[in-house]
């Protein structure tokens, strides 16, 4: 019975897996890798960010980036146990970040990978199936174009949707108090040759009223970013967004355009 009290750490492999954003001291991992991704998510979730003071074989020492808050974290290596446990955290985090972004530091292509997994072998999916209920094997390409059409049967084609947009924006006005769009059309060409009486879509502004109002309570700071659109039709989706005090991000203003720049 000595003997198994003695050795029963060995037996004790299995790490608790706790929702993203979960920090605690006691909590324990089976690597240093995976105390780094914990503090990551962490992080990420918060909308926060730190530095990693001290870090070597042994022991992991990290702090918040912005010298005034007192968010600290210790994890070291339990040698007898062989798992990471962290053994100091001070918080929470107190500071206010003066930057906007749509990304985060500590959100590398590696932990984005691991959430794309499923993505990713969702056409080999489609030739298991086919394989499975009709006994063929077809192509990486043919389970491609297969998915291609079958969103187009949920959702629509790229023409139907643009043919709709002016009407879920006449819509979202009667709808929708204080709803502000701006709809601008420009005249279609077929092969250099203007197509008479046909126009399509140039760009495209909204907002709503709450966002507005909003506004007054942000800093005196406003970035507009973008985002390209990948599709049939090319554009690019633009976003104002502040901030408030208590580091939240505000959305103001939205608009769909040609590029982030252009002469007209």
């Amino acid at each position: 019975q000595q003997q198994d009290t003695e050795y029963s750490h060995l037996l004790e492999r299995e790490m608790v897996v706790y929702p993203p954003g979960t920090l605690f001291v006691g909590q324990r991992f089976q690597t240093k890798e995976q105390v780094q991704d914990a503090i990551n998510r962490f992080h990420i979730v918060n909308h926060c960010t730190y530095k990693v003071k001290h870090s070597n074989t042994t022991r992991l020492l990290m702090e918040c980036v912005h010298h005034d808050c007192a968010w600290r974290c210790r994890a070291i290596l339990r040698t007898r146990e062989q798992h990471w446990e962290i053994m100091i955290l001070k918080g929470p985090h107190t500071c206010v970040s003066s930057l906007i972004s749509q990304d985060h530091n500590k959100l590398g292509s590696q932990m984005i990978s691991q959430t794309i997994h499923e993505i990713i072998e969702a056409n080999s999916t489609i030739i298991a199936h086919i394989k499975l209920t009709m006994g063929y094997t077809i192509s990486y390409k043919k389970g491609w174009l297969a998915k291609q059409h079958a969103i187009e049967n949920i959702f629509g084609n790229w023409e139907e949707s643009y043919n709709k947009l002016l009407g879920m924006l006449q819509a979202m006005q009667m709808y929708v108090s204080s709803f502000i769009w701006k709809f601008t059309m420009q005249p279609a060409y077929q092969d250099g040759l203007l197509e008479e009486g046909n126009v399509i879509f140039k760009r495209l502004f909204w907002t709503f009223k709450p966002c507005i109002d909003g506004f007054a309570f942000c800093k005196p700071i406003v970035q507009v970013d973008g985002t390209f659109l990948y599709g049939k039709y090319k554009g690019t989706l633009l976003v104002a967004v502040a901030q408030d005090g208590h580091n939240n991000i505000i959305l103001i203003a939205f608009a769909v355009v040609e590029g982030e720049t252009s002469d007209v």
